[in-house]
Formats: C-alpha cells, sequence, structure tokens
C-alpha cells in the first residue's frame, strides 16, 4: 500500500513513495524548491483517492469540488496538461496499490446509484407511462440500496481487518511498528 504521512499538519512524501516511479515523476516535475506544486498534487490524490481521507464519504462529483478547492485554492483549478500527464499516471498507480477489489465494485456501485439519482431527478411525470417509469424504478430503489449498504459493509470489515493485522488483537511490537532500537526503558 501506498501511504501519506503528515508532518506538522503538512503532507509530507515519504521514502517509500518516492521508490514508486510514477510518484517520483511527479515530484521531480515540480521544480521549485519546495516542491509545493507537486504536495498540492500529492493531497489531490490523497484527497480523491484514499479511503481514509476526509472526503471519502462524499459523492464524487462533491468530493473532486472539495478536493480541487482544498488542494490547489480553487474549484474551478486547471491542472497544467504538463502536469496532467504526471499526475494520472501518479493516479493510476495509487489505485492499483490500494484498491481492493471489493472498494472498485463499491465505486461502480456508487456511480450507477448517482446515475439513477441524476436519472430519476430529470424525468418528467407528464403521461401515466412515464409516471409508470418512474414508480417502478423507485420500486426497485429498496433492492439497490440494501445492496450497496450490505457491499459497504463488507468493504468496511475488510478495510478494518487490514488495519488490525495482529493475531487475537495482540499488541504490535516495537520492532513491528518501526521503532528499530526501542528498549522498553525508553517508554
Amino acid at each position: 500500500m501506498i501511504r501519506f504521512d503528515v508532518v506538522d499538519y503538512k503532507l509530507t512524501v515519504t521514502a517509500e513513495t518516492l521508490m514508486v516511479p510514477e510518484f517520483r515523476k511527479l515530484v521531480d516535475a515540480d521544480h521549485s524548491p519546495q516542491k509545493s506544486q507537486a504536495l498540492k498534487d500529492l493531497v489531490y490524490v490523497w484527497g480523491m483517492y484514499d479511503e481514509a481521507s476526509t472526503y471519502a464519504s462524499l459523492s464524487f462529483d462533491e468530493k473532486e469540488k472539495a478536493v480541487r478547492r482544498d488542494a490547489y485554492g480553487s474549484t474551478n483549478y486547471l491542472i497544467p496538461r504538463d502536469r496532467q500527464k504526471y499526475l494520472d499516471e501518479a493516479i493510476e498507480v495509487y489505485t492499483k496499490y490500494n484498491e481492493t477489489s471489493e472498494r472498485r465494485l463499491l465505486n461502480v456501485m456508487q456511480k450507477k446509484m448517482e446515475q439513477l439519482t441524476s436519472f430519476l431527478d430529470k424525468m418528467l411525470v407528464d403521461t401515466d407511462e412515464q409516471f409508470d417509469k418512474i414508480v417502478t424504478t423507485m420500486t426497485k430503489l429498496k433492492l439497490i440500496v440494501s445492496a450497496r449498504e450490505e457491499a459497504s459493509a463488507i468493504v468496511e470489515r475488510g478495510i478494518q481487518k487490514g488495519k488490525t493485522r495482529t493475531k487475537g488483537n495482540m499488541e504490535r511490537s516495537p520492532r513491528e511498528m518501526g521503532k528499530i532500537g526501542y528498549k522498553a526503558a525508553d517508554k
């Protein structure tokens, strides 16, 4: 999995992230000393595609606007074409390494539900035939929402299992937590 770190309330690039060629290209494309544009791009990737991001519960369109606003300062910010290529590659590899097949299925279900919502919203009720079509669609909504909720619960259980990688919910050792050279007296 590819993860980002936050230090002093700022996103930082980890060595592990920079080992991934697509992320390295994205960072190297920013020639500024502080790599501020690359960091904004990484905030965008995290906000849009990380399950633990603050924006995860928003619909795709709402998420896109909120992440653009918070990462770039404007909901209408357009990423320059020369950087868009690197950003697309970074997004692809990020989702490849982080997204499970269950999560991809859940995302597809979410998009289809948004399309269905839009479809129902745009339908007019001028004739009995249109009314029947709307009622038929709405009666199927219970099944669709129920299936989505079940799938979501399954995915969330899988995510929680991934967070606790110890058997029997035991506490991880200092070595497992990356504290090499850690001594009990250092507590």
